[in-house]
């Protein structure tokens, strides 16, 4: 995905995973592009080709990782997101196949990030600004080779 290394990915547990807190979610991390998605206050919301997850309820979200084994980070951000502020940016979005528009753009909009035009950017930014608490990862120990 980058030059970028993550070398204290946690595994995720219940001990490791608040699901009230806010997290930004890479989706089949080994890929490029991978896939994004936010959560808060244990909802799920993701803007997709074909429409988008909102309001999904956090365990419907561990059960696909688990059940399709696939390679997901989930970075706790040191904010408070507010869940209605969360659905009217959502409300807006139909799905990322309008031009420009793509699974980043909402979440740009929620977290105040009008640069990063890609996810190195976005980390960038937060890790710059302090509002990354740590990384979670589901079958992600080939992860910290590609990052």
């Amino acid at each position: 995905m980058s030059d970028r290394k993550i070398e204290n990915i946690i595994p995720y547990s219940t001990d490791s995973f608040q699901s009230e807190k806010a997290y930004l979610w890479v989706w089949h991390a080994d890929k490029i592009p991978p896939h994004l998605g936010l959560s808060t206050q244990s909802r799920y919301y993701s803007l997709k080709s074909n429409g988008k997850d909102q309001n999904v309820c956090f365990e419907k979200v561990i059960q696909l990782i688990d059940r399709k084994k696939i390679k997901t980070l989930a970075i706790e951000l040191d904010c408070e997101i507010e869940l209605a502020k969360v659905d009217r940016v959502f409300e807006t979005y139909k799905m990322n196949s309008i031009a420009g528009t793509t699974c980043l753009s909402p979440i740009k909009d929620i977290l105040g990030k009008s640069n990063p035009s890609k996810l190195q950017y976005l980390l960038d930014e937060l890790e710059l600004g302090q509002e990354i608490v740590k990384y979670i990862g589901w079958n992600y120990e080939i992860l910290q080779e590609l990052w």
